[in-house]
């Protein structure tokens, strides 16, 4: 089933027997599910912190993006967050920066701090504001007539809703950007570790729910996830010194530090919001597990089905 409100109908009148999608759950369809869950019909299960955190990428490697901080800036403000919520999300989504969300323990930052507050996620007036900000910013950034850049992207959905999003977005301040899709998740995942491309949307996940994981695999200067090139001395002394420290609000204290250099002082990342992936299944499914997975699709045991079984 191709469309994902044809196979969430199907689940719903019990046609199937479990949901697989990896967190675009419509927030409309929501009520349904758990109408069923709080009755005892079916199961749910919301896997952990950080999953799923999603943002626009840049390659920081090759121009015109490596040394030029006020394009980051500009591309980060053009994007809607809003309307990606609603358009690529489905509605079911929240705020976050390199990882974790508003109810993501010490780690992670109240909603409130998020929208009309920090550069990039205004709303309504204030996103419009920030438009006008974001064009000026690709003309002082030597780019007067605009720029033409290639945007890659995975075939299929959400990925080319997403990517024609972005193209409007971008294309209110002069940036016009054209899709090259690459194929198949592994296609672009290795053009994307080669540093082979200009401007790519990926969701990235843990396992751990520790910052360690994120930070070490993604920002740390030559870290097998780098995708965008990102190197920072000051990130990396930050982040030994929360891997060695072992009191929580100490180590929150250093992770967000770390974020806001990434995020606001050198724009490594525009971050979007995402959503934490939440599967649901009839009561008459067993052998249902997922160990530490961080998505349905990670858990290629259960993807496999070897384990379920139904019962009558």
């Amino acid at each position: 089933m191709v469309d994902t409100y044809t196979r969430y109908a199907a689940f719903l009148t019990h046609k199937t027997e479990f949901t697989s999608e990896s967190g675009f759950t419509p927030a409309q369809l929501i009520p349904q599910f758990y109408k069923f869950r709080d009755a005892g019909k079916i199961n749910s299960y919301q896997f952990m912190v950080g999953a799923r955190i999603e943002g626009l990428w840049m390659n920081l490697t090759k121009p015109p993006f490596n040394t030029n901080l006020k394009l980051r800036q500009a591309v980060s403000l053009a994007l809607d967050r809003r309307e990606y919520g609603i358009t690529v999300l489905e509605g079911n989504y929240k705020p976050a920066l390199i990882s974790f969300r508003e109810a993501d323990g010490a780690f992670g930052r109240p909603e409130a701090a998020y929208w009309d507050v920090m550069p990039g996620w205004g709303t309504g007036t204030k996103k419009q504001q920030e438009i006008v900000q974001a064009k000026q910013l690709v003309i002082d950034a030597g780019y007067p007539q605009g720029l033409e850049i290639v945007f890659i992207s995975r075939t299929g959905n959400p990925y080319i809703t997403a990517a024609e999003l972005f193209q409007q977005h971008l294309a209110k301040i002069g940036i016009r950007a054209t899709t090259k899709t690459t194929g198949t998740a592994p296609q672009f995942d290795d053009a994307m570790l080669k540093l082979d491309y200009i401007l790519a949307w990926k969701g990235f996940a843990m396992v751990t729910a520790a910052p360690e994981e994120v930070v070490g695999g993604y920002w740390t200067t030559g870290a097998a996830r780098n995708t965008s090139g990102y190197a920072n001395p000051e990130v990396d002394k930050l982040f030994i010194q929360m891997a060695a420290e072992l009191d929580t609000a100490k180590r929150a204290a250093l992770f967000k530090q770390i974020e806001e250099i990434i995020v606001f002082k050198d724009q490594g990342f525009a971050p979007l919001p995402s959503n934490a992936p939440e599967v649901f299944w009839w009561n008459r499914l067993q052998g249902v597990g997922w160990g530490m997975a961080s998505n349905p699709s990670a858990n290629s045991g259960l993807m496999r089905g070897d384990r379920l079984w139904l019962k009558d």
